[in-house]
This record gives structure tokens, sequence and C-alpha cells, in this order.
């Protein structure tokens, strides 16, 4: 099976729907793995596939143009001269590709480095926690151990670094832990 496909959701009572019976009880269960085999090329293709391709949908999943076409003119799809397509599938593929949107945008948001006015309401919102450390002064010295090194997580670097501050002018030893550089 190839790792790089992808689901689709499907109602999983779907063999029940009025007009998958109706489609199974005029054409028998090959119409229905036939009809299975155009939803997944249907998803894989964006939603739309084309008449002029139907041959290729056929033998792709080894059924007869004839019954394709029979199957495509029920109510299960919809139908213009060229291209064929559901409207369910249609809406499940918006739906997935807003949700992805959204993710996108979350992530890029979690991991793209602050701007230099968000990294200073960081160190000042984390100077808060540390009222003994001299946070300009930890701030140069931060600065200058990273402007040759690569820093992933600015912020979380930042609180290590404080952290590691406060209890070594506290004389305790510096916490050992280093996460996420």
């Amino acid at each position: 099976m190839n790792r790089k496909a992808f689901y689709f959701s499907h109602d999983y009572d779907a063999r029940n729907d009025p007009k998958l019976v109706a489609l199974r009880m005029k054409m028998g269960l090959e119409a229905i793995g036939a009809y299975w085999g155009i939803v997944e090329m249907l998803y894989s293709e964006g939603g739309y596939l084309q008449h002029s391709q139907l041959e290729v949908v056929a033998f792709s999943i080894g059924a007869k143009v004839e019954d394709l076409k029979k199957i495509i003119a029920t109510s299960l799809f919809e139908s213009n001269d060229t291209t064929f397509w559901s409207n369910s599938i249609l809406e499940r593929l918006a739906e997935k590709d807003e949700k992805a949107g959204i993710g996108r945008a979350s992530a890029t948001k979690r991991w793209k480095p602050p701007t230099e006015l968000e990294f200073a309401e960081y160190r000042k919102e984390v100077g808060k926690e540390f009222p003994g450390v001299d946070i300009e002064e930890q701030y140069k010295k931060f600065k200058l151990f990273w402007e040759t090194r690569t820093l992933k997580n600015p912020k979380l670097a930042w609180r290590n670094w404080i952290t590691k501050a406060d209890a070594i002018q506290k004389g305790k030893p510096a916490p050992v832990e280093l996460k996420n550089w």
C-alpha cells in the first residue's frame, strides 16, 4: 500500500443509503465496488473526472465503461458534457482544505521566530519572574552567545538562559536540562 496515500471519510452506514441500495438492486454488488472506485478516484483528482477518461477509469477499477456510464447517470453524481463529480465529495474536500489551511497557519505562527518587538515583550514578561536578574545585561550575553549559532526556539532558549542566570546569581547549581535547542 502506498504510504503517502490519503484517506477520505465516509458514512459508516453508506451501504444503507437509499441511492446505493437502488444501485445495488439495479446493477448488483459489483456496481457498489465500481462506485467506491470512482469515489476514490474523484478524491485523488480533486473532485472532478472527465468523461473522456472513462476508459482509463474503467480499466483502473476493473469495470466496464458501459457500467460506469450507468453509475454516473444515477443521482449519486452530478455531470455536464465534459465532467462528472459528487457534491458531497466536493464539500468534504473543501472542509479538508479549510482545516489544512487552519493547521498550516497555526504551525507557521507557532514555529516562526518572534519579531524583535514580540521577543522584547517576552523578555520583559519573563524578567518579571526573575526580579534579581539584570535582564538587559543577560540579554547582551544571550545575543553574543547565540549570534553564531542557529536558534530553533528563541523564547525557550531565553527562558532557560534566565533560569540559569538566576540560579547562578543565587549560588545554586544551574539547572542542567536544556530543552529543544
